[in-house]
């Protein structure tokens, strides 16, 4: 039962987003796709950097050095 409910719920929402994208115009589209994008690259920089954090607090490098150094790639 559990997995009808997910496959409900995915093609629901799939075809719940293919509708609100038809029904946009191309001029709100373009103002919403450039705030989208911004949000994914965001997203997946965010993600990028939290998952080697573990990884580089088992190196033997001092905190310090690892928070400068995510700090400068953050804001550069």
């Amino acid at each position: 039962m559990t997995l009808f409910y997910i496959v409900m719920a995915t093609l629901v929402g799939g075809l719940l987003s293919v509708v609100i994208a038809a029904s946009l115009t191309a001029s709100v589209l373009s103002r919403v796709v450039q705030h989208l994008v911004s949000l994914s690259a965001g997203v997946l920089l965010g993600t990028a950097l939290l998952d080697v954090l573990p990884e580089a607090f088992e190196s033997k490098a001092s905190p310090q050095a690892l928070f400068a150094t995510l700090l400068g790639g953050l804001l550069f």
